[in-house]
Order: structure tokens, then sequence, then C-alpha cells
């Protein structure tokens, strides 16, 4: 769920009704974290009040208020005022062919941002790059109108600059958004372990442009540093409130290639937070041992040939790339004299489950069923947990196409069992089950 205050209220109703901690079981939407903290970088403190404050202004305090917000105003600026007229419009197209000089075949359309959506204000900002000559010709040609004073959005090479830094910080923004708005169907591209690795990778990204205008300060705005220093602080919340939680450790436990390794080589100037690592999944594991209780002695590891070839590891492969140094230790020894007592230290601490990469971890549980049953109803249970909400929105937005005006009746059980069996189709479970009906 996102992380408005009513979910909140939502959760805390369901665990005073089935008996839960609430802070144990809340997770979060990654999309709209990665909204709020790229909302922060771009327009620092105070978004709601610029929100509400657009809603109720004429178009003068409308233009006001955007410039207000450094060179993302001014790109609004520039381009709403061009794009509101279609004369405006032609003779952009024409200096945009002037600056070209034929070096494309096709003219470029100005983005609008949608308000205070942050990827649309990414699309603006890159597509504003490639057309800059189009827009300092426009910007030089431009003559005094009653319409507005388009002089005081006028950008220099300093705001330019700006702009680019601006862009190439949250490129690895959007990149998150897509990797994590898959359909997560073999536990990855979407599943909930990537959540808290996309939060890792962020932070990294957030503190190396923090230690790099720490280094030049002259060379950035004011603008900027504020931006930079309220995305950080938002990021960090985040970080907190997933802390209350240990699914998100858990789920990265159970990617075969991460284990507790991850966190000693990610969180490794952190060690407070590794620490409670395992203890926090432990707890969660005795719970599953509770309720799925083995009478029978789980059978030891199955050893299945890994093909001998470099793994898919996303956009984001040197992140997964592990120092495994930082797991040679003075425990390292007493692991190995160790009595694994269940299949919990088994998975974690056995050498012989050691794996490289695995693109769909899923599967690598699946083929191991039988050896760790407790721990793969556990990666069953956490890899069906979307990181984002992309998914159920996309079966939701479905349904239109079935509630037509000539089905405007349809009961809400009817709507719901025809949704899961087309995506159940669309997927594959049935066929799946009806091979293994005919098999058996």
């Amino acid at each position: 769920m996102d992380n408005a205050q009513d979910n909140d209220r939502a959760v805390l109703q369901l665990a005073t009704r089935f008996g839960f901690d609430p802070d144990w079981r809340r997770l979060r939407c990654s999309g709209h974290v990665i909204n709020l903290v790229v909302k922060a970088i771009l327009y620092g403190k105070g978004v709601s009040k610029a929100e509400r404050q657009l809603q109720c202004c004429n178009d003068q305090e409308s233009f006001s208020i955007w410039r207000q917000r450094g060179v993302i105003g001014k790109v609004h600026n520039i381009v709403r005022y061009i794009t509101r007229s279609d004369q405006r419009r032609q003779h952009f197209e024409t200096l945009q062919a002037e600056a070209l000089q034929d070096d494309e075949l096709f003219s470029l359309q100005l983005i609008k941002d949608g308000g205070i959506r942050w990827n649309s204000t990414f699309s603006m900002l890159e597509r504003a790059l490639k057309l800059r000559n189009a827009i300092e010709l426009f910007c030089a040609q431009w003559e005094r109108d009653a319409d507005y004073d388009l002089s005081q959005d006028f950008l220099k090479r300093s705001d330019w600059e700006e702009i680019q830094r601006f862009v190439a910080l949250l490129k690895p923004f959007k990149d998150a958004t897509l990797e994590l708005e898959g359909h997560a169907i073999h536990g990855n591209y979407g599943a909930l372990w990537q959540a808290l690795e996309m939060m890792d990778i962020l932070d990294g990204l957030l503190q190396e442009e923090k230690a790099a205008v720490a280094a030049d300060p002259r060379s950035y705005s004011n603008y900027y540093v504020a931006g930079l220093d309220a995305g950080y602080t938002k990021l960090m919340k985040y970080f907190d409130l997933t802390a209350k939680t240990p699914y998100y450790r858990a789920a990265i436990c159970l990617v075969p290639s991460f284990k507790l390794l991850y966190f000693k080589d990610k969180w490794r100037s952190h060690e407070i937070w590794v620490d409670t690592v395992e203890p926090d999944v432990r707890q969660l594991y005795n719970e599953y041992a509770t309720k799925y209780s083995i009478t029978e002695p789980a059978s030891p590891p199955q050893q299945t040939e890994q093909p001998q070839q470099t793994p898919e590891l996303g956009r984001f492969k040197l992140h997964r790339r592990l120092d495994r140094s930082v797991d040679v230790d003075s425990n390292s020894d007493r692991r190995k004299r160790r009595r694994m007592v269940d299949e919990f230290e088994r998975y974690l601490y056995d050498e012989d489950v050691v794996e490289p990469f695995v693109e769909e971890p899923l599967t690598w549980w699946r083929e191991r069923e039988k050896s760790y049953p407790i721990l793969t109803q556990m990666a069953f249970d956490l890899f069906s947990i979307p990181a984002m909400s992309a998914e159920c929105e996309r079966v939701f937005s479905q349904s239109k196409r079935l509630i037509t005006d000539e089905r405007n009746r349809l009961g809400s059980a009817t709507i719901e069992a025809n949704e899961c069996l087309k995506n159940w189709l669309r997927r594959g479970h049935e066929q799946r089950r009806l091979r293994d009906m005919l098999a058996g």
C-alpha cells in the first residue's frame, strides 16, 4: 500500500481485529516511496503547500509560484508559455528546424510536466536538453507581450548545467521504477526483495552526489543542494520505516545468491543494522515453522547443475555483484563446526548452498521444495508480494473493459472471478494444472 495515513489506520484496524503487530505487517509501495523522494529532490520542502496554491490561482500567480522552484520552474514556465499557443508552437518548430540544421529527420515536441508528478517532470527536463538550441533561439527572438514576461525565466549556462545534473541524478530513479513495476512472476522484476535493494542503490547514489557537492560547493546552486538534502532525508525516513518489519530483509535472505552476505557487503558501514537481520528473520521463520510443522526430517539438499553462463543481472547488475570476502571473518571456523539444527541454518550457512546470481528465485525454491519445505513456503509467500502496486493497478484498470454499458449490473464476485481467471489463463496457470491432472 502507499504511505497515506488512511492506510496506516486501515492496517491498525485489521491488526486489532486479527491480532497481529501493525508495524510488523505494514508494507509500503516502493513506487510511492520513490515518488516522494524525487519530489523532495525536485521541489524541496513544502511541496504539498505549493500544490494547494496552484489549485486556486490565476495564470500570472501560477507562473510566479513555479519560478520559485529554481530551474525546474523556469523550464516549466517556458514549456507552458510555448505550448499554450498554436502560433508559438509553430514558431518553435520552425526554430527547431533551423537549430538542427538537418541533423534530425523529425522535429520533437516539448513535453509538459503533469503538475507535481516527477516522472513527467523528468521527461520534460530530458526533452528540454535535446531542444536546448531551439529553446535558446526562441528566448533570443522573444518579444515582450501582455501575456507574460518570459525574460524572467530565461535559462543561463549555469541553469542548463543544473538541468543536466538533475537528469543524471534522476535517471536511476526512473530505471528503479521500471524495474519494480514488473509482473514478478518468477520472483524478480517487481518482487518484494527488490524494494529494499533499490533503496540501498538510491541511497548510495545520493551519498555520492552529496560527497561531490561537499567537494566543490560553489558549482552547485542552493536550490539543488537543498533538494538533494530533502530527498536524502525523505529516503532515510522510509529506511527507518522498513526496519520495523522483517519481511523486506527476509525476502533478500531468501534470494539464494544473497542470503546474509548481501547485508554484510552493502551495510558494512552499519554493523548495528547487520546484527539485527538474522534474529528478525529467524523470528519470522519460527512463525512459519510453527504453522507448517514438519514431522519427518527434511531430506538433504538436492544438487542441481547450474548452467555455465554469465547471469543477467538487470539494470543494476553492478550492485548485485557481492564482495564475498566480507564473509571471511573470525566466525567462519565456528560456522563450519556448528551443527545445522534446522533448515534455516542449513540454508544460510551450508557452504554447499552457494549460488551465482539466480535470475528466477521462485524457480530455485520450487526445485528444492522437498529439501527446504518451510523456507520454500516462506519464499512463495514473500515473493508473491509485489514491490509496488503497479501490477494490481494494471489488473484493476483492465476490468473497465468488462463493465460496459450493457453489463453495468455485474456483481463484484462475478467481476473478481472473471479478472482472476483471465489473469491465470494469461500466465498459463490453468494449462499447467491441466497438464498435472493428465500426468497424474
